[in-house]
């Protein structure tokens, strides 16, 4: 097996990273340190390796050609790919059985008809939807995974991008925008919206997010016959692929932008990374485990590949890779990556990524919150946070919301009691109005495999035993992600008022047993805290990192 080694970036001047513009005129900063992600298994797909020095018969360089579009469905992979200058018209897909990820084995092919590049693939049930950029969108049944067949076409030249939901596509194309074809006759679809200014469609959940030749818009699809334009966008904003986690938008190309989303009408950029000597027409496609991967080239068609923790709405940089290749798509499948990158489809081990405690990586905070004007004193923005010294040996703080000092917690247990001893009563009714949080790392007991610890369950009412307390056939934790009650009917109504009025303060729920809870400053969720080691692992996970140098500019509180 072989190793690459993803570079992390560790800054110890957090003083200066964090609130000062050194980052944003330097760019990335050096890396040290590393984490190696294991290369368990490849296979050759088309084309070949980028090389400037090799020219064809014109005197021309030779584009690699190779991989472009990834589709994984149990113990098979299905890549696109297309023939490099040298190689005109060798495009189509091929069928690998991955069961054995170490020995990926090549059990069928389909090539495109017309001599055109294969560009995008869809998998719905027994059929491959294959966009090709010269001709139309082709239909192969491959029920016989060794023998696929062309079993229809749709009319539509230049197809480029396809997305799909439930039983419909999303087909951009280049000649005349996009469209949502119905597959209720999956090999003949047909068109039931369509609109010419629209490209590269990406689909959360039932919102639509489509880059716009004159505009952006945003879409409700839930009746993917009939869109609802919930937002009209200046140019640019969805600027490439996008993915969306708690109403946060991660989107972009040369930069990624985060974009809050809540109010639709109303949103804002929170937050962009400062990448652009890496991504360059990249691709975000992947989210795991508060993990955000990007792919893109470095430079001419050399690849790279990013590895960002999203945990909080300001981005970190985790690891950067330069590759020999272009990535043109990568799936994540349980905890393997499949890149297609270059000639290869690659397939790398993730276990040591996803399981790696996001606030354990240090790397410049870019603050960006959109009313931030640099003069902010340093106590102020930092009120409500748990602080954990980089510098020493990780000893944790809370900086008090009320007085602005910083107290030591030692441990779990004192900072349980400690921050119990701080709590600010409050109602039930008011306690609902602030969003749930969880992270899927903390450590605990549970019985159903919802994803919700017992202990938190049990302050929420839902069956420790049961993984769908209201028999609605979505899971209890999938239900507190997507704002549903997790109890009956309808959706949990939040306030962001109380919820931002009360980021960095401790909660006691007076009308209960005094049940503790800490609303998180940077997303305003409440996790709740019944005993020393949630507290723990709420110092832990929910922390910021910071040096001696500014720690000793907050004042100790007895």
């Amino acid at each position: 097996m072989k190793k690459t080694t993803f570079l992390l970036a560790i800054i110890c001047l957090l003083s200066s990273a964090i609130y000062g513009d050194d980052a944003k005129a330097t760019g990335l900063p050096e890396f040290i340190g590393d984490e190696e992600m294991t290369l368990i298994g490849e296979i050759y797909i088309q084309g070949h390796e980028y090389d400037l020095t090799t020219t064809n018969i014109s005197g021309e360089f030779m584009r690699p050609g190779g991989t472009k579009s990834i589709a994984i469905e149990g113990n098979y992979a299905y890549v696109s790919y297309t023939g490099g200058r040298d190689e005109y018209g060798n495009g189509g897909f091929k069928i690998v059985n991955i069961s054995d990820k170490t020995n990926p084995q090549l059990v069928g092919e389909y090539k495109s008809r017309f001599g055109c590049y294969a560009r995008d693939l869809v998998k719905k049930d027994d059929f491959i939807y294959l966009a090709q950029n010269c001709a139309n969108m082709d239909i192969v049944d491959i029920s016989d995974v060794q023998n696929p067949k062309l079993v229809g076409t749709y009319e539509e030249m230049n197809p480029w991008y396809i997305a799909g939901k439930d039983n419909y596509l999303f087909l951009g194309s280049l000649n005349n925008g996009l469209s949502i074809l119905d597959l209720n006759d999956p090999i003949n679809p047909v068109s039931v919206w369509t609109n010419a200014n629209l490209s590269l469609p990406t689909i959360y959940g039932n919102k639509m997010f489509a880059f716009g030749s004159d505009r952006d818009k945003i879409y409700d699809v839930s009746d993917p016959k009939n869109p609802i334009l919930l937002a009209d966008l200046q140019k640019g904003t969805l600027n490439g692929l996008s993915v969306e986690k708690d109403n946060l938008l991660y989107t972009g190309t040369d930069k990624i932008k985060v974009i809050d989303i809540e109010d639709i009408n109303n949103m804002s950029l929170i937050g962009q990374s400062y990448s652009s000597d890496i991504y360059v027409d990249g691709a975000i496609k992947n989210l795991v485990a508060n993990k955000l991967f990007a792919f893109g080239s470095a430079s001419g068609d050399q690849g790279s590949m990013g590895l960002f923790d999203i945990s909080q709405p300001e981005m970190k940089l985790m690891g950067k890779y330069k590759l020999n290749n272009m990535v043109h798509d990568a799936k994540i499948k349980g905890d393997s990556l499949y890149l297609a990158e270059g000639p290869y489809l690659k397939i790398y081990d993730l276990t040591d990524f996803i399981n790696m405690p996001s606030r354990d990586i240090i790397q410049d905070w870019f603050d960006q919150q959109a009313n931030y004007t640099g003069n902010t004193p340093l106590v102020e923005r930092l009120k409500g946070k748990i602080l954990l010294q980089v510098e020493a040996h990780g000893e944790a703080w809370y900086v008090n919301p009320g007085s602005g000092k910083r107290i030591y917690m030692k441990d779990g247990d004192v900072a349980y009691g400690m921050m119990r001893n701080l709590g600010l009563g409050i109602t039930n009714a008011d306690l609902e109005k602030i969003p749930i949080g969880f992270e899927d790392k903390f450590e605990c007991l549970d019985s159903d495999g919802d994803g919700l610890c017992n202990k938190l369950e049990d302050s929420l009412g839902t069956d420790i035993n049961n993984s769908d307390s209201d028999g609605d056939n979505t899971s209890d934790g999938d239900e507190i992600k997507n704002n549903s009650n997790p109890l009956g009917d309808g959706s949990l109504n939040y306030n962001s008022t109380i919820a931002t009025r009360l980021k960095g303060k401790i909660l006691l729920q007076v009308e209960a047993h005094g049940e503790a809870w800490y609303v998180n400053p940077d997303n305003g969720k409440r996790y709740y805290m019944p005993d020393g080691p949630s507290a723990y692992q709420i110092m832990r996970y929910l922390s910021l990192g910071i040096t001696n140098q500014d720690l000793d500019n907050i004042e100790i509180e007895n």
